[in-house]
């Protein structure tokens, strides 16, 4: 929400010292977000940097899903999801309860549905399990937080509400539980991701350690 609020159009961002490694520096006077970011294995506050406040002649280390590849990202998704995808002119928009569906309008974006879908199936699970949650604000919170981690993976355009829905997230997590929230949401979208990454064979960027070990 923090990445969100700064800069909506973020892509990618990682520590300043995580750009060095694969060969991008951040601009002088750029002003990094404040976030979590994990150091030996804890959680601290630090900051981040888009790729857009970075330089270099090196890609970003984001695998990027092509236009041709989303109608099958999206098919892959659908595998995933415990109910079918469904595309209408009207009605509700997200899962629907009473069609026991996930619905889409029909001239959506194909980019736009791809990162909507993994809330949507995160929140169509829930209410397998337990019928009337779906509408719980923080599942809906939960859910939200699982996209847009999918969505920076990669580099996706966040859903439009992502900002709005997860403004005041911390609300809603018991005390003391804030690391266990956050490793369960990476766990579920490090799931999802890792199926389409597959599916479609794409590779992340290598830092330059890696590329060396690889020579």
């Amino acid at each position: 929400a923090l990445v969100l609020q700064t800069l909506p159009q973020a892509r990618a961002v990682l520590t300043a010292k995580d750009w060095d490694k694969f060969g991008r520096r951040v601009n002088k006077g750029a002003k990094g977000i404040p976030q979590l970011v994990r150091v030996n294995g804890y959680y601290n506050v630090g900051s981040i940097f888009d790729v857009s406040m970075t330089y270099g002649n090196k890609p970003y280390p984001i695998p990027e899903i092509k236009p041709e590849q989303m109608d099958k990202a999206i098919k892959e998704l659908e595998r995933l999801s415990p109910v079918n995808i469904i595309f209408q002119n009207e009605g509700v928009v997200g899962y629907d309860a009473e069609q026991h569906a996930i619905v889409f309008p029909t001239a959506m974006p194909q980019r736009e549905v791809l990162a909507r879908l993994p809330a949507e199936i995160v929140i169509a699970t829930a209410e397998q399990h337990t019928p009337g949650i779906s509408q719980a604000p923080y599942l809906r919170k939960t859910a939200m937080a699982v996209s847009v981690e999918f969505c920076g993976r990669f580099s996706l355009p966040m859903p439009d509400t992502a900002a709005a829905t997860l403004d005041g997230m911390d609300t809603h997590i018991p005390p003391d539980e804030e690391r266990k929230t956050l490793e369960e949401i990476r766990e579920l979208s490090v799931t999802i991701g890792d199926t389409v990454e597959k599916a479609l064979g794409l590779q992340r960027g290598q830092s330059a350690p890696q590329r060396d070990e690889a020579r």
